[in-house]
């Protein structure tokens, strides 16, 4: 009786431990794949956190009074006025390969970047969108106030622009509230920004 192994014994098993490594080495990058993907998107939402946050902070004790938004190509401008006659100037710069927001108020500038992970991250700088809603306050002043809601989409894959599955949680959603007084705005509930 001989001991050992034939050659196709070994050529078998040669065989099926290719393929275990080819599945192996394919489950690896598709796990570094993600990784990537969930860091950019970690950097970004803490980018949009931070984004929303200071602009929204300008405005906490001094109310907005106005705003303009003008587009150019890719690139969209959206100032602000507030009640103390203050221009503040939110900017979207896209171009071939990034994308940038930048804020503006009269005592500095911050530049934030959107980074692109595997998948494409951009401003759909075309349904950029404010909303206006006021109401009449029943109290003894019967103030009018009102609730400004500007909302910038942030598409994380071209692809779900195209089937209407973008996710709002990704947007630049921007909330202003103040007295009736203080605005002067269109009295249209919804605009574009063209």
């Amino acid at each position: 009786m001989k001991k050992g192994f034939t050659l196709t014994e070994i050529l078998i098993s040669i065989v099926l431990i290719s393929i275990i490594m080819v599945f192996l080495t394919k489950l690896l990058i598709q796990v570094a794949y993600e990784k990537t993907n969930e860091l950019y998107d970690t950097a970004n939402a803490i980018n949009r956190a931070e984004i929303i946050n200071t602009v929204e902070k300008d405005f906490f004790y001094i109310p907005l009074k106005s705003l303009n938004c003008q587009k150019n190509k890719n690139d969209v401008s959206i100032e602000f006025l507030n009640n103390k006659d203050k221009i503040f100037r939110l900017s979207i710069i896209r171009n071939d390969n990034d994308t940038f927001v930048q804020y503006s108020n009269n005592l500095k500038t911050q530049k934030w970047k959107l980074e692109k992970s595997n998948s494409e991250t951009f401003i759909n700088t075309n349904k950029i969108k404010y909303k206006l809603i006021t109401s009449q306050d029943t109290s003894i002043n019967n103030k009018q106030y009102y609730a400004l809601q500007i909302n910038i989409p942030v598409v994380v894959d071209e692809e779900k622009i195209v089937n209407n599955t973008d996710s709002v949680l990704d947007d630049l959603v921007f909330n202003f509230y103040g007295e009736g007084v203080d605005y002067n705005f269109p009295k249209v509930e919804e605009l574009n920004c063209n």
